[in-house]
């Protein structure tokens, strides 16, 4: 693997298929064979005894049909598939179960395949299809012979863009991106993004959604405004495009512009993607996929979740993801793995995005005091990090250097959520008595954890400016501390903290981590003049 990072001894062995094809190639490949022989195992062998007992196939209408994944529904029941039309596997039950589950993949005329919901009339067109094609089959072949195509979107030009980064300075960020920002925000694979850079240099047709991302990436680390116009100025054909790539290309301008300090454009920006998203139906599970994409769609949708809660928090905006996080699979980390990834990690961040929402939601309810709610979601925080396997609760010095950082934020996130449950019984003075103390007791306890956690991640290099949220989460504590200190000036424990993280906030080269550093400089200099 092209990945130039140090090896990491995964807790489990994973089996790889053994194969001669591009990963594309075979993954395509073992799609179709387990659309038409569901439930036949991938094995050599299996495969073998398969093929033993072929028989020659029927033979089929000499009219196209298109292919289409349908989700069953109460409507379907009374028109069955004929010998030319196929329906795929459907969603499994738990999906099912789901109101937009009344709809269908369907390839639109890019090749992408889209979920569309009950109401689309592309959804109508193929089920109307489905009833006529024995009966009528000119009208059915109707739209294949026709002069425009009914499905949305147009084919797109893959023409290489003579103005990408040479391929040393493209591979050089990429693994810096890898290192500070995928290893604890998963965006795509290591393999994936490797030979992205290689076909976008050589005379393979690359998307024009690869292309701005790679041009993205080179901006992000190497805070490169001309590569970012450059990518800019492919956006539109990005969102046309709306692939997987799309998704990828967009959040990581998401991730420029909040670099920049542009908040409110990268969250406007962030909801092209979770649009993107949903219209390819990430967040539904079908059973004729293989397991490999399965994973792959599975993380890239929790990191879109991950980052629209944490948008929410930051700006006070309303979600964009609505679809019910209870309702969806958490990823594995079986197939795919990463070198700065430790394993299990992407289970248990998706289990703590769910926390996260939990959290937003009960701060966002206009009761009194809903004690017993944040009470409730401690304690299910608490066991959420008592639940994680030990190599992600160790002690740093014991954790090997590739994982250390994704493996500190993860617990930097833990704390900073309580923190942001708690926090408000320090800003309100209405809020007293003995549960009010305890709850603020855990909040004071947490944002010393999150400072001990960043201390510990600057002082051991993990800790970067590449990744917006670094520099979020340092002055977020840092806001905590402040009015800690000021309720209790006399504290020399918070003294010795603010000079600790006033230097870890220099590190940072933005204007709002320049003024909370001349805010604790002039709480200390009023505490050193009034004692």
């Amino acid at each position: 693997m092209r990945v130039r990072q140090t090896n990491v001894q995964i807790l489990s062995p994973v089996i790889r298929p053994y194969y001669h094809t591009s990963k594309e190639q075979f993954e395509l490949m073992a799609a179709i064979v387990q659309h038409y022989a569901p439930g036949i195992p991938l094995s050599v062998e299996g495969l073998r005894t398969f093929v033993s007992k072929l028989q020659a196939a029927p033979q089929q209408p000499d009219f196209p049909t298109e292919l289409a994944v349908q989700v069953p529904s109460a409507d379907t029941s009374s028109c069955s598939p004929v010998d030319g039309g196929h329906l795929l596997l459907g969603v499994t039950a738990k999906d099912s179960a789901s109101p937009m589950s009344e709809g269908s993949f369907i390839s639109d005329a890019t090749r992408q395949r889209r979920f569309n919901g009950a109401s689309s009339y592309a959804v109508l067109q193929s089920k109307v299809s489905l009833c006529i094609t024995r009966s009528f089959p000119r009208l059915a072949a109707l739209q294949p012979s026709g002069t425009f195509d009914l499905r949305e979107g147009e084919p797109l030009s893959n023409k290489r863009d003579a103005a990408l980064p040479d391929r040393k300075t493209c591979e050089r960020c990429s693994v810096v991106f890898l290192r500070f920002v995928n290893c604890v925000f998963y965006v795509l694979g290591p393999e994936k993004l490797f030979d992205a850079i290689v076909r976008a240099h050589g005379n393979a047709e690359v998307s024009v959604s690869t292309q701005a991302m790679i041009q993205l990436i080179v901006a992000l680390i190497d805070d490169d405004p001309h590569h970012f116009e450059l990518a800019s100025k492919k956006m539109e054909s990005v969102i046309e495009e709306g692939s997987v790539e799309s998704i990828q290309a967009i959040i990581v301008m998401a991730l420029y512009r909040l670099k920049k300090n542009q908040r409110n454009t990268s969250w406007v920006v962030l909801g092209s993607a979770i649009r993107i998203a949903q219209s390819l139906g990430l967040h539904v599970t079908t059973d004729d996929e293989s397991p490999l994409w399965a994973e792959q769609k599975t993380k890239l949708w929790w990191s879109l979740c991950d980052l629209d809660q944490w948008f929410t928090s930051v700006l006070g905006r309303s979600l964009g993801i609505t679809v019910d996080l209870s309702t969806i699979g958490s990823p594995s980390d079986s197939l795919i793995g990463a070198p700065n990834m430790p394993p299990m990690y992407a289970f248990a961040s998706a289990r703590l995005t769910r926390l996260l929402s939990r959290t937003l939601q009960c701060n966002s309810e206009k009761h009194y005091d809903n004690g017993n709610a944040i009470d409730r979601l401690i304690q299910d925080l608490y066991g959420w990090w008592e639940s994680l396997p030990q190599h992600l609760t160790i002690p740093a010095a014991a954790i090997p250097p590739s994982l250390l950082r994704a493996t500190l934020y993860l617990r930097l996130r833990y704390h900073c959520i309580i923190v942001l449950l708690t926090q408000s019984y320090l800003f309100n003075a209405t809020f007293s008595g003995s549960e009010a103390d305890h709850r603020i007791n855990i909040c004071e306890e947490s944002n010393n954890k999150t400072i001990a956690t960043l201390i510990e991640m600057h002082e051991r290099d993990v800790l970067t400016n590449h990744f917006w949220f670094d520099s979020y989460h340092a002055v977020t504590c840092g806001l905590v501390l402040l009015i800690r200190i000021i309720k209790n000036p006399a504290s020399v424990y918070l003294r010795d903290m603010v000079i600790k993280l006033r230097r870890l906030l220099r590190m940072f080269p933005d204007r709002l981590h320049a003024f909370a550093v001349q805010c604790f400089d002039k709480v200390l200099e009023d505490i050193e003049h009034n004692q």
